[in-house]
């Protein structure tokens, strides 16, 4: 199973309780299906769909969504197992930044 673009995905800076998204392809280049299923999603993640079959030379879109609750640079795993095989799990690294507008002017503001 092949991940393009990568397996470290990085996310765009947001506030507390904004959604953003990234996606990654899961391409099987192999003679046969693959099951993948992520086993372990960290809080303030969800991946879509969550388990699924690419097919022979097929792919899988796989949609991450990051919505914080706190403010907190985040650097998190998730785990996916393929073929229901313990020894077969890729790790997805989720990057993002939680953090809140500041803006800071001198002299009250005037220039």
């Amino acid at each position: 199973m092949e991940v393009f673009p990568s397996k470290n995905i990085h996310f765009k800076p947001c506030r507390i309780h904004e959604t953003v998204y990234q996606t990654v392809v899961l391409l099987n280049s192999g003679d046969t299906p693959i099951h993948y299923d992520f086993i372990h999603i960290p809080s303030c993640f969800n991946i879509f769909p969550k388990s699924g079959s690419v097919q022979s030379k097929g792919f899988s879109i796989i949609l991450f969504s990051f919505s914080p609750n706190r403010l907190y640079q985040f650097d998190e795993i998730a785990k996916c197992k393929l073929n229901m095989k313990d020894e077969n799990i890729i790790q997805f690294k989720l990057y993002s930044i939680c953090d809140q507008l500041r803006l800071t002017l001198e002299n009250d503001g005037k220039i």
